[in-house]
């Protein structure tokens, strides 16, 4: 496809903030080793914080030095049917990093757990009040992408030469679904996450 002004804007505009993102991961990871955070054996949090980070300036190079360039080229960077090795490599190093953060939530939440011996349970090291950013970011942000995750693997396969085209069968395909097929997905995830917030993110009870 030819570059077009969206397209360079849009391209020009991933560059950029991605860069910018890059820069402040790297300049934290910097503090984080030159600081000596990662050798106090009793601040393992570090270690996780450090892994993270580092995954997430792995995605913002990808975003730099791939996504926006070829966002404004509108074409693929690399030689071969749709990008070839060169795109399969970077496609993999993306998803890997995907799991990683993933399996890095599940180790964070299970490392801010604790045993209470009198009761033999356990407790949950969460902040006290309302939670702002669960509430107005997190909430509607999980709940944009877990659409558009669902509408990505459903046309997955599919490839348009049109933005417009893309958004036409996008809203077919919405369109072609009825009200429950959302239900037990974004619906009922977001009053699951609701209640949750209504107890201060203590568990909340069927």
């Amino acid at each position: 496809m030819t570059a077009t002004t969206i397209s360079i804007v849009l391209g020009a505009l991933i560059f950029l903030v991605a860069g910018i993102s890059f820069l402040i991961n790297i300049l934290v990871l910097i503090i984080i080793w030159k600081g000596g955070f990662l050798k106090n054996v009793q601040s393992h949090i570090f270690i996780f914080v450090f892994a993270t980070l580092a995954g997430n300036a792995l995605q913002m190079a990808i975003a730099v030095f791939y996504l926006g360039p070829s966002a404004i080229a509108q074409d693929f960077l690399f030689p071969g049917e749709h990008g070839g090795t060169g795109l399969a490599i970077i496609s993999y190093l993306s998803v890997g990093q995907y799991y990683q953060e993933m399996f890095l939530q599940a180790i964070i939440a299970i490392d801010r757990t604790y045993i209470y011996y009198k009761t033999y349970s356990f407790a949950y090291f969460g902040t006290l009040g309302f939670n702002y950013v669960d509430k107005y970011v997190d909430l509607p942000v999980n709940i944009t992408s877990s659409l558009i995750a669902i509408v990505s693997y459903t046309i997955a396969g599919k490839f348009f030469d049109d933005f417009y085209d893309l958004v036409v069968d996008t809203k077919e395909w919405i369109v072609s679904k009825n009200r429950n097929f959302f239900a037990r997905g974004i619906d009922f995830l977001s009053s699951k996450w609701e209640a949750v917030l209504k107890v201060d993110g203590e568990y909340a009870p069927e």
